[in-house]
């Protein structure tokens, strides 16, 4: 589901691409602990779909998850950790623009 999902993205098929990762994510949620770091991945794909998408409560909360599984299963200073903590902050600076562009600061 995972490499359909890129699949989809790679061609801007971003709602495609959404469902694919989000039924990897399922997929992976009952396995448990065996598919922990698959988790991480997973949902930082579906944050940035939604991202892309422009649904950024959607984004926020899939990098907000994506940070707490990265935490819990690689440790707070891993390199997959930093990567998602990156991506939510650049979310908080897309918000940012989009509010002053929308004439909502």
């Amino acid at each position: 589901m995972s490499a359909l999902g890129r699949h989809f993205d790679s061609i801007s098929d971003h709602a495609a691409a959404l469902a694919s990762f989000e039924r990897a994510l399922s997929i992976n949620e009952k396995l448990g602990d065996a598919a922990a770091r698959s988790l991480s991945h997973h949902l930082n794909n579906i944050g940035r779909m939604h991202r892309l998408m422009g649904d950024l409560p959607g984004a926020r909360a899939a990098y907000e998850r994506a940070v707490q599984v990265c935490i819990s299963v690689y440790g707070p200073d891993h390199p997959n950790t930093k990567t998602v903590e990156k991506n939510l902050a650049a979310l908080g600076k897309s918000r940012t623009w989009a509010d002053r562009i929308l004439g909502r600061e």
